[in-house]
């Protein structure tokens, strides 16, 4: 099993803190040592949520 299986599921409140961290400039690493997760998990899941904002806003109309 790996170490990211045993976490715990993201909340909607992990999420806003992660990015308010990202805002402040702040690294994966020390991103992942303020919510206690893996830095790993925590780039999974900033790849979900760009994932799922580029599906939401394509790249045509967000330029706009």
């Amino acid at each position: 099993m790996r170490a990211s299986d045993k976490t715990r599921p993201w909340s909607l409140a992990d999420d806003n803190d992660m990015l308010r961290h990202i805002e402040k400039n702040h690294s994966i690493e020390e991103i992942a040592q303020l919510l206690d997760r893996p830095p790993e998990d925590v780039r999974r899941r900033l790849s979900i949520l760009a994932d799922e904002a580029r599906a939401l806003f394509p790249k045509d109309i967000a330029a706009s």
